[in-house]
């Protein structure tokens, strides 16, 4: 037999080779993955954190940028997206608050901080009947949610199951 022959692997066993290689380069890249989601999330609150800072000692002009940096690099976050608003309502940037609270609220008209943010940004553009409109349902879930993490608490609604007959 010629020596070529003798040095080439069989088949099945090339097979594996390739299978093991393909199974630990699958196994690293989930693990890299893992790791880049785990430090834009730390990224994302740090940035987060910064404009909470910002915003509380009322400089919101300097808290947007954290904020939308908060909102971009981790976009599932709620948090982030409606404190951006909070922050473009405080600097009066009434439109660019608007669109991200319309759009919060189309995918959830029961958001209560998104709808106590609308009416803020409602009534600071003086229509006060459209205000209304959503500050009553942020009123009504805020008290919902009070009564749910404590349900002994008096009040309308006194027991789960009398809240979950409530119709909104």
């Amino acid at each position: 037999m010629p020596a070529s022959v003798k040095s080439n692997p069989s088949a099945p066993v090339l097979v594996l080779i390739v299978l093991a290689v393909m199974i630990a380069l699958y196994g690293v890249d989930k693990f890299l993955a893992a790791q880049e989601k785990s430090e834009l999330e730390q990224e994302a609150s740090s940035h987060f954190a910064a404009g909470q800072k910002l915003l509380n000692d009322g400089k919101p002009h300097q808290a947007i940028a954290d904020f939308a940096r908060a909102h971009s690099l981790d976009r599932t976050n709620r948090e982030y997206l409606l404190s951006l608003a909070a922050a473009q309502l405080s600097d009066n940037r009434l439109s660019d608050a608007r669109a991200i609270l319309e759009e919060t609220l189309d995918e959830d008209s029961n958001d209560g901080r998104a709808n106590l943010l609308m009416a803020r940004l409602m009534a600071q553009d003086g229509h006060f009947n459209d205000a209304d409109s959503y500050y009553i349902p942020s009123r009504y879930l805020r008290r919902l949610a009070v009564q749910f993490a404590d349900p002994d608490r008096k009040g309308p609604a006194r027991t789960r199951q009398h809240a979950r007959r409530t119709r909104w």
